[in-house]
């Protein structure tokens, strides 16, 4: 926010308030609480703890399935 109020620069403040709109969508479609168990799980992925895991390329291809791509 400072950056934005001396430079006028809005850039680095909508690409916040996209992300955060995007959270909000996100936790609007899966409820609140799937998106306090994500949290839960990043914060103990932090810590080091173990937490099952799906590899991103099968990730990727669950989605794609799904939008049928």
């Amino acid at each position: 926010m400072a950056a934005a109020a001396q430079t006028l620069d809005l850039t680095g403040v909508l690409r916040v308030l996209s992300t955060y709109r995007k959270i909000a969508e996100i936790t609007q479609r899966q409820g609140v609480a799937a998106h306090r168990r994500m949290l839960d799980q990043a914060e103990r992925l932090q810590r080091g703890e173990d937490v099952p895991t799906v590899p991103g390329h099968i990730h990727k291809a669950e989605i794609n399935a799904r939008l049928g791509i």
